[in-house]
């Protein structure tokens, strides 16, 4: 809906293009990585990995910040797609095969 809203925004009165729908997903992809950190890149690469989001303060603010999505019905999380094609996220996850 975010995106939308800033398309939305970006076209004014004009029909909404590609143009304006690729700077609201810049803009929103923006604002979700601003506060991420390593330690929340870890976490998220567990709830990519299982599939889950379970009640803990660390996976808490993976939700809260809308960088992990807990789906209803049969109830599974995985990584918001902006946070997953962000270069940070491609870096750690790089980092983290060399280490391991």
């Amino acid at each position: 809906m975010r995106i939308l809203t800033y398309a939305g925004e970006e076209a004014w009165d004009v029909p909404i293009t590609r143009q304006h729908v690729r700077m609201a997903v810049h803009k929103v992809g923006s604002e979700l990585m601003s506060n991420l950190n390593s330690n929340d890149l870890q976490i998220l690469r567990q709830i990519r990995k299982h599939k889950r989001a379970d009640r803990t303060k660390e996976m808490g603010r993976q939700l809260h910040y809308r960088w992990a999505l807990e789906y209803n019905g049969e109830k599974w999380a995985d990584v918001h797609p902006l946070v997953v094609e962000s270069a940070v996220y491609k870096e750690a996850k790089a980092l983290s095969r060399h280490d391991g």
